[in-house]
Parts: structure tokens; sequence; C-alpha cells
């Protein structure tokens, strides 16, 4: 009963860390069953020893020999074990510098060293940024940072509010698309740098 219910609690989104933190009870019981007397019982153990085992080994070995790189950040030696984010990281610290203001990306913010004009972290396309937080703009308005992140429009839930129409529609009438790099983590998205239009930038 006890396991049925620490399913339950994380079965309608079962992700890897949510699953792990339940997994111990059962881990424990596992154990014990397999503990019983008995040839079937011998036999699963072995096996289970064996799996273990090469689990041990192949999870350094895959993780040694996959592809790295290392970069020379603001905020130190950095290194990375994904391409994508590594030419984003790459592309964007060749073309600032520390203190820049920058915004929409708390990430490339802190490894980089760059500063966020407004108050608000991030915006949202969904409930989690309120109306109000979309006030950022007139922050950006008073010094518009050089550079600025926008996500692909297809990490919108259908089914949440999207207040942050006026923050996109800022940044297309007074930016232009920079570069484009695709995320391949949990949801597949595309995060563009958008540049300052020469126009707004010389009306600062």
């Amino acid at each position: 009963m006890v396991g049925l219910a620490l399913f339950l609690a994380v079965a309608n989104g079962p992700r890897f860390f949510r699953l792990s933190t339940i997994a111990p009870p059962a881990i424990l019981i596992l154990t014990w069953l397999l503990s019983q007397p008995g040839p079937a019982y011998r036999s699963a153990r072995n096996l289970l020893c064996i799996l273990a085992a090469f689990f041990a080994l192949l999870l350094p070995l895959r993780r040694q020999t996959r592809w790295h790189a290392t970069l020379n950040l603001p905020i130190g030696r950095t290194a990375f074990s994904d391409i994508l984010i590594y030419r984003e990281y790459q592309w964007l610290a060749q073309r600032t510098h520390p203190s820049d203001p920058f915004f929409n990306s708390p990430g490339l913010c802190l490894y980089l060293s760059l500063r966020n004009p407004t108050a608000s972290e991030f915006v949202s396309y969904d409930d989690f940024t309120r109306p109000e937080q979309v006030s950022a703009i007139h922050s950006l308005q008073q010094r518009p940072p050089h550079f600025v992140v926008l996500f692909s429009e297809n990490i919108k839930r259908p089914d949440s509010q999207d207040n942050a129409a006026p923050f996109r529609q800022y940044i297309h009438d007074n930016y232009h698309s920079a570069q484009t790099f695709p995320i391949h983590g949990s949801i597949q998205y595309d995060e563009q740098l958008w540049e300052l239009a020469p126009s707004s930038e010389s009306s600062r």
C-alpha cells in the first residue's frame, strides 16, 4: 500500500528525478524478496549482479568517451557535453563583454557575467509570467540590451494563458534575429538570439 501510494504521487509526471526519490523502498523490498532460498531466486540474483556490474562500467565509459569541449568564460573554464549548447555559448561569448546588458536567459547571464537590466529573470509563454511582469519592456526601453533571447513559440502550452505577446512584439519591432540554436532537452525548442536593430541603437 505504501509503495502504491508513493507511485501514485508521481504517476502524473514520472520524471527520472521523481521516480528516483520513491525507488529506495522498492529496491529494499526487491532485495528482500530475492534473498529468499530457491533456485529461481538464486538465478535472479546472479542475473541482477551481472546487470549491475555491466551498468557500473557502462556509465563512466560512456561519460568519458562522449563528445565534450571547454570554453574559457568570464565565470571560469567551463566544460560542455552538448555541442548545441556549446555553440550557443561560444557564439555569444565572442560578441559580448562582462556586464553587458542582456535579457531572458539566466544561464547565459550567469556564465557570461552579463547584466539583466530588468527586475524579472525571464519571460515565459504561460501563466508563470504574469501580465504585470511584462512591464520589463519599460526597463528594456531605458537601456536596450544588445542581445535578447526569444524561445520558439512551440513550447507554449495550449491550456495556459500566454501573457508575453507584448514583449515579443517589442522584440520583433526593435530587434532582428541574429542566430538560432536548437535545444534538444526534455522539450525540443529553438532558442533564438535577437540583436538590437541599428535604427533602434542609434535612437538611444
